[in-house]
């Protein structure tokens, strides 16, 4: 799923260091999830849905996929 995360940064025009920053989680954080590297903690997968934009900017596909992968089916609703 941290392609379709890095696909959907890109689409929008962001970079690395402006969503690391929104989401207040260190770039280095970021970008070993958007390489595949390492996995989010719940804390950081949270700042950075919420850094990205509510679900509506997302797929409801796509930002179930993103939400399930990360293990924050919690977080949903």
């Amino acid at each position: 799923m941290h392609e379709e995360v890095k696909k959907y940064i890109k689409k929008r025009g962001l970079t690395q260091r402006a969503v690391a920053k929104a989401a207040g989680i260190k770039e280095s954080t970021l970008s070993n999830y958007l390489h595949g590297r390492n996995d989010l903690s719940a804390e950081n997968f949270v700042k950075l849905v919420k850094a990205l934009g509510n679900k509506s900017t997302w797929s409801n596909e796509d930002f179930f996929k993103f939400v399930v992968s990360n293990g924050g089916w919690w977080c949903v609703g």
